[in-house]
């Protein structure tokens, strides 16, 4: 049977209910309503899940660049976290319901240039939750990782979804496509990951990738997490975990005079700290949690 358009649109409206968010492509149904390509690819997923089987059409690998192996990063320089290169490995670590904050961000720059298409830049993509959101936009987009399972996973999503962006592996103090200047940025839950001297070189990195009066919105672990302190400290207010899924990836968190340090040349435009306070923490907490974690929210333009 043929999932059509019409099919689509019929099992995004029966299940709008669902909880989309824990679905393994989480997408929210009210959403995609406007995206027919994305739609039947949920729709397909609902119909898997309701136990209903469909022909599925077998979607070959088509990118020209293959990403690297683990070896061959090494030798050409990158700093691959081998930790989080072995979660993205695994489903359940592999975040796909886009964060309505992206899509807000793209409204905004939609308003505030009239370029068209814009350029945006998905700074840490992991397996392309938001690359595939800006893909699907219209929009001309870059999305770069560390990890070579990210690359590879964002690739083929993309060619399932028959949407394009350029993207490739590298460093978040990197920027691969040096020509090129983007009217946004995002970020997100991933640069805290890294020594503050890093963070702030891909801070600095993205602010001179960016056109006058361009937008960087992003996420940042905060020092009243309640994570705070647990590892070991390897530089002043940067742990790397003992256990957990983060196991062996080290966290940086701020306070509120450090990001503002981190962002003293930009605008800030909105600056929020969303503090979340577990009272209880059970078996496999990790694995379970659906709820949010103490960050800073950062939404910057670059001077004009």
């Amino acid at each position: 049977m043929k999932i059509t358009d019409e099919f689509a649109l019929k099992v995004t409206e029966k299940f709008r209910a669902v909880d989309f968010d824990k679905n393994l492509w989480g997408y929210n149904a009210s959403f995609h309503k406007r995206d027919l390509q994305l739609r039947r690819r949920l729709a397909h997923q609902i119909a898997e899940d309701q136990g209903t089987k469909f022909p599925s059409a077998k979607f070959r690998f088509l990118s020209l660049e293959t990403p690297p192996s683990e070896k061959a990063a090494k030798i050409w320089g990158f700093e691959i976290m081998a930790s989080w290169n072995q979660l993205f490995r695994d489903e359940k670590h592999r975040k796909r319901a886009p964060e309505s904050e992206v899509y807000r961000f793209v409204v905004s720059l939609e308003k505030s240039f009239s370029d068209s298409p814009l350029c945006l830049w998905d700074v840490c993509c992991g397996v392309g939750r938001h690359t595939v959101l800006l893909a699907s936009l219209g929009h001309q987009v870059y999305a770069s990782d560390n990890a070579p399972n990210a690359i590879e996973q964002t690739r083929e999503w993309l060619t399932e979804m028959d949407l394009h962006a350029e993207v490739k592996l590298a460093d978040m103090t990197i920027c691969p496509w040096p020509e090129v200047k983007f009217h946004g940025v995002i970020s997100w839950d991933a640069l805290h990951h890294n020594t503050l001297d890093n963070i702030h070189r891909a801070i600095n990195e993205i602010y001179s990738r960016l056109v006058p009066g361009g937008l960087f919105m992003g996420t940042l672990k905060s020092t009243k997490a309640d994570l705070y302190g647990n590892g070991q400290e390897i530089e002043p207010d940067t742990f790397v975990l003992d256990g957990g899924p983060d196991k062996g990836v080290p966290h940086h968190y701020f306070d509120e005079a450090g990001i503002r340090d981190l962002f003293k040349k930009w605008e800030l435009i909105s600056l929020t700290e969303q503090v979340i306070t577990y009272m209880e923490r059970g078996d496999n907490f990790f694995e379970h949690n659906p709820f949010p974690y103490t960050t800073w929210g950062v939404l910057a333009r670059k001077g004009r």
